[in-house]
């Protein structure tokens, strides 16, 4: 049920589901702008945002 990983010494425990699902803005044409900014950032700028994504999905509040 939980995933077990280390951070600076510490055990954190994490729901393997997340408490908060990620939804981005879709405009009435279908288009999701955040989503296409995103893909168009370079690759280690979108992982440290798809982590702050991970983190607030799985650990909020």
């Amino acid at each position: 049920m939980f995933d077990k990983c280390t951070i600076k010494g510490t055990i954190l425990i994490m729901s393997t589901q997340p408490i908060l699902f990620v939804k981005f803005f879709m405009t009435q044409s279908g288009n999701e702008p955040v989503l296409e900014w995103l893909r168009n950032m370079e690759r280690e700028n979108k992982k440290i945002i798809g982590e702050d994504i991970k983190l607030i999905q799985f650990r909020w509040p």
